[in-house]
């Protein structure tokens, strides 16, 4: 009997041992929220390898809601999202978030969840099956990737409600580690033969070389060095009646390039990026409503082309429009180069271009964008929204107008720091004739 209840009392304490969960700490991220009210927030990530589960913790404010958003490249729209708010006691809910009203509550599956003192904290498995809108951490947290998007937001009051303060499309970079696999070790090979050849045989000794006679009367003046042949460099200044513009990268590898023609009144538009994501410029506007769109898409990254649009951020990407000119794409396997060229003014609705490229005015706004796949969806990077200092687009001093004496007609530019973005630059005014005959999209 005794013996029985000591072995009872053992399995129950083996299986509390098991079942104990001992967390690891993954990582920590602090970073401040942007708006009317903003707070710095921070974000941490723990793991139990062995149960699979992961502690999620939130820390701010004890007097406003604080809440985290993960997957969707760390914006809101169909992310998955962490709340720590009052609902007549202060609790902590799982949403499936939307662009506009907060999304939907989700059914939680948390194991543990408490928010208190400003601190919320959520424990669940990695990856909740059999049901939508839950973010996986699996891949994170088995370290099949090293980092994962998320964003931040917090608001003015307990009670949820819209945001007033929020940054999105952040970087989580995990510290956990995971053990290497075991190497199979292979079975030793047999031991060697030993044996030396039973009878080598011993190659002959080589005649003494030939040894030539030195030249009479060497002449005493070396030949001169002989010329290298020069090296062509690129140049930035196309050779078909364009001259180069403008200039602008808003997004690290996103370059933008303006050209114009005087004479046919046309602009050439070029944007250079990488071909594993769609990317694009907006015209006109500081901010995405209202401002005219080129992107460079596809359905994979053999198929990229360019769309316009008139951009509206409460419609999705906006409104398509026609082809404004004519369009291609060159691809050199890592980047792609998409041109327009177009009339200043345009009968699509989209931006003219005309009081830019004849000097009546010196810049215009633009933004930037780039997603993380190659077709159109929610951009993961773009240029924020700055009321107080936008960001232009400023025409070069070189371009310059009949009336303006100011400056040189060169229109040279210096080139920019090396990059396959810049080099597919250099290849175009290189081969602009070929290519754009070959590729032509209209």
């Amino acid at each position: 009997m005794a013996t029985s209840l000591l072995t009872s009392l053992t399995l129950m304490a083996l299986f509390v041992i098991t079942k104990s969960q001992t967390y690891e700490d993954c990582g920590t991220a602090t970073i401040t929220t942007s708006g009317s009210n903003p707070l710095p927030l921070t974000l941490s990530l723990a793991r139990d390898e062995t149960n699979s589960m992961v502690k999620i913790t939130i820390s701010g404010s004890s007097t406003v809601w604080i809440g985290a958003s993960f997957g969707q490249g760390g914006g809101m729209n169909g992310a998955y999202g962490i709340t720590g708010e009052e609902d007549g006691t202060l609790t902590v809910k799982e949403r499936s978030l939307q662009q506009y009203g907060g999304g939907s509550v989700l059914t939680s599956q948390a194991t543990s969840s408490s928010f208190a003192n400003g601190i919320v904290t959520l424990e669940r498995p990695y990856k909740i099956d059999g049901m939508t809108g839950y973010f996986d951490f699996t891949d994170l947290l088995t370290c099949q990737v090293d980092s994962i998007n998320f964003g931040l937001a917090n608001g003015d009051q307990l009670g949820f409600a819209k945001h007033t303060a929020k940054i999105g499309f952040q970087t989580f970079t995990s510290s956990c580690n995971c053990p290497t696999p075991q190497p199979t070790t292979a079975e030793p090979s047999a031991a060697p033969t030993t044996d030396p050849t039973s009878d080598p045989t011993d190659a002959p000794l080589t005649k003494a070389p030939t040894t030539t006679d030195q030249t009479s009367d060497p002449s005493k003046e070396p030949s001169s060095a002989p010329t290298p042949a020069p090296i062509a460099q690129p140049s930035l200044a196309p050779a078909d009646g364009y001259e180069q513009c403008a200039t602008a990268e808003l997004i690290s590898g996103i370059k933008l390039n303006i050209q114009r023609n005087s004479d046919e009144q046309m602009i050439r538009i070029m944007m250079a990026g990488p071909n594993t994501a769609w990317f694009g410029y907006g015209f006109g506007s500081e901010i995405m409503t209202g401002a005219y769109g080129i992107t460079v898409e596809g359905a994979d990254a053999t198929s990229f082309g360019i769309r316009e649009r008139a951009l509206d951020s409460s419609d999705g990407p906006g409104a398509s429009l026609e082809a404004s000119g004519s369009t291609s794409v060159i691809s050199d396997g890592e980047s792609m180069l998409a041109i327009l060229e177009r009339p200043y003014s345009s009968t699509n609705g989209g931006f003219d271009f005309t009081d830019f490229m004849t000097c009546s005015i010196d810049n215009i706004n633009i933004i930037a964008a780039q997603g993380s796949t190659t077709t159109m969806e929610f951009h993961s990077i773009y240029t924020p929204r700055k009321t107080e200092d936008p960001e232009v687009l400023t025409r070069l001093s070189t371009c310059i107008c009949d009336d303006d004496t100011s400056s040189s007609t060169s229109s040279t530019i210096e080139p920019s720091d090396g990059g396959s973005a810049n080099n597919i630059f250099n290849v175009f005014n290189i081969v602009v004739i070929v290519f754009v005959s070959v590729y032509s999209m209209t």
